[in-house]
């Protein structure tokens, strides 16, 4: 038993995105954006730290690949170094933005840390609240990374038959285009040779 759960643990770390890491400098001029795609109920953790003392950074997330007001899902003024959790509500993108609050004439030193699943204040908080033992919790976590993994193949899944999908709608319309062409040709053909007929009858020709 210990070696299957050593071997699902292995498997878990090994598959699982655990976190990306970015580094932005932010100015006043133009807001920093960047997208990123996610199955419906993946939790994520952005962890954040402004690196120079005193500045504050405006967070923005959005749900989709778009920036406007109906879009946003949170707003927060960022100092120093913190934490904000999510969960998605859908499949799809979601659109990450930030800028300089308030503006300043130099830029701003901002680093970003995206952990994918539940981090580790949210088991301990688990732990208090609903008293699990220590070998339960591990095993949730494991469920919960097991979750997450298919979570994400169901997701890659439908995104391959959509793939297929639309592969095979563009290999239908290669296949029709040429004979639609041909037909046209033809068509040309024919009304062109009326047409001359037409004009050697008219001017005596034949």
């Amino acid at each position: 038993v210990r070696r299957m759960k050593c071997s699902i643990i292995l498997l878990v770390s090994c598959l699982l995105p655990v976190c990306q890491s970015l580094y932005f400098l932010v100015n006043s001029e133009k807001k920093k954006c960047f997208y990123i795609e996610q199955p419906d109920s993946t939790p994520m953790t952005f962890s954040y730290e402004v690196l120079d003392k005193g500045d504050e950074v405006e967070f923005e997330l959005f749900s989709g690949a778009v920036v406007n007001a109906e879009a946003r899902i949170k707003q927060k003024i960022l100092k120093e170094s913190g934490h904000i959790d999510y969960e998605t509500a859908g499949d799809g993108f979601h659109t990450l933005c930030f800028s300089q609050k308030p503006a300043k004439d130099r830029v701003t030193r901002f680093q970003l840390t995206i952990e994918y699943g539940h981090d580790a204040e949210h088991y301990e908080q688990l732990a208090k609240d609903q008293n699990v033992e220590p070998i339960n919790l591990e095993m949730r976590k494991i469920n919960d990374e097991m979750s997450l993994i298919l979570n994400e193949a169901d997701y890659m899944k439908h995104k391959e038959v959509e793939f297929h999908e639309e592969t095979e709608a563009m290999n239908s319309a290669a296949l029709w285009f040429p004979m639609v062409q041909i037909g046209i040709l033809l068509l040309a053909g024919v009304f062109q040779a009326r047409h001359l007929k037409f004009f050697f009858k008219s001017t005596k020709v034949i």
